[in-house]
């Protein structure tokens, strides 16, 4: 390899820096801790029931290795350490929901601090005791390390700061406390302190691999959760979008046969009437003439918000018929309900004061309207024969001279319900 070479590559080593174990969206970063808290504290209370028992198991190499310690073993073990860590795995289990409430970090914090209080109490049973293989208690930490740093999976920061405090207890106890007589010496302590710390490095790589790849599933599953909540709204805006006109937003023709076929229903059921009013821009082809498309489709936006406004608040729904047509259904009609609806919708546009040079009834735009009141479920009365019953209606008003409004009845109305 060329000098050249071998610069560029130890200038590419020296810029590499490990993943961060955090996600640049604080956002993300909330929705991870937040997907993974119950599913933690489960953990949590299960490896921690089974790490209680296996701890408890090692009074039975006390006889062996610390015989002279043996009843404060049991004193350390079962009395010291077991009662609080029992209340504390039965506590969270029975109110399982109030530890969820509380932060991530406060219950990671406890969790360490029970494998920091299994270190001190090994160390404190050594410290106690004469035994020449007392020195050998000290590999008792290992499975302390691997419990917090595999086991009960801290988070890569806790599980540094557990196996600093940990290691650093080890090298204080070994560097500053005697040695029993007839112990080993100094090279198994030395022996047992780097076989402790190479466990405890090797179960940090671990942890941090593991939570490193953890977090990039849940990146590459929140990418793909995005991905559908992006691809759902889509649709929903699309499905919204189709069912309105493009020109004045209103309701588009299939919107409304829709609504008109489920309130139809339901009024076959009530037995009450309802209304539905055809409305036709008068002379409008003459206006687009006159005017230009540009200015017919503006006149067609103002009517629209126009009536729109009129009808809000009632019920009543309005929707773009087609061309220069709209249509209104009135649900619970009656014949005043009816009339005020029109007259509503008549002065809503003849108030707008739309010019109308090209018009032969009048010099402004106005509409006409064909009203018809009919009760579903009655003999002869259908969706069809009512719609052809306003068109009717709407052709009568044009005949006698447009900008007004004829109303019919199909069915003699029945009061609606208060």
């Amino acid at each position: 390899m060329s000098p050249w070479a071998v610069m560029l590559s130890l200038k590419a080593a020296g810029g590499w820096r490990p993943p961060a174990l955090r996600f640049d969206d604080p956002a993300m970063e909330a929705r991870f801790v937040a997907s993974r808290k119950e599913a933690r504290l489960n953990h949590h209370l299960i490896s921690g029931a089974v790490a209680l028992v296996i701890y408890n198991v090692f009074l039975l190499v006390d006889p062996i290795l610390v015989p002279d310690a043996v009843e404060l073993g049991w004193r350390v073990r079962l009395l010291y350490f077991t009662p609080p860590a029992l209340l504390l795995l039965v506590g969270s289990t029975a109110f399982k929901k109030d530890v969820l409430s509380l932060p991530g970090w406060f219950i990671d914090t406890v969790v360490m601090f029970t494998g920091i209080g299994a270190g001190i109490s090994m160390l404190y049973i050594v410290a106690c005791s004469q035994s020449p293989l007392a020195t050998t208690y000290y590999a008792g930490l290992i499975p302390i390390v691997i419990y917090g740093n595999l086991v009960q999976r801290f988070t890569f920061m806790y599980a540094a700061a557990f196996s600093a405090f940990t290691c650093g207890m080890l090298i204080g106890r070994v560097l500053y406390a005697g040695r029993p007589p007839g112990s080993f010496g100094w090279e198994m302590e030395l022996a047992l302190v780097m076989l402790v710390l190479l466990i405890t490095a090797y179960t940090l790589v671990m942890n941090y691999r593991l939570e490193l790849e953890e977090r990039r599933r849940f990146a590459g599953s929140d990418r793909a959760q995005g991905l559908r909540d992006a691809l759902e709204a889509s649709r929903k805006a699309y499905a919204r979008l189709s069912r309105l006109d493009g020109l004045t937003g209103l309701p588009n023709r299939r919107d409304f046969e829709e609504h008109l076929a489920q309130t139809w229903r339901e009024h076959q059921i009530t037995q009450q009437a309802l209304a539905l009013c055809l409305i036709d821009v008068d002379h409008f082809k003459a206006y687009n003439d006159r005017h230009g498309h540009p200015a017919g489709d503006q006149c067609l936006k103002l009517i629209s918000q126009a009536m729109a406004s009129a009808v809000s608040g009632g019920g009543a729904q309005l929707a773009r018929w087609g061309g220069e047509e709209f249509i209104v259904l009135l649900p619970w009609a009656t014949e005043a309900s009816a009339r005020r609806l029109a007259d509503s919708l008549q002065q809503a546009v003849s108030g707008l004061s739309l010019r109308h040079e090209a018009s032969p009834s009048g010099a402004r735009v106005s509409i006409s309207l064909g009203l018809c009141l009919v009760t579903p479920g009655q003999a002869g009365v259908t969706i069809d024969r009512t719609i052809s019953m306003a068109d009717e209606a709407l052709y009568r008003a044009k005949r006698q001279g447009r900008d007004r409004w004829v109303l019919v009845q199909g069915a003699p109305a029945a009061a609606p319900h208060d």
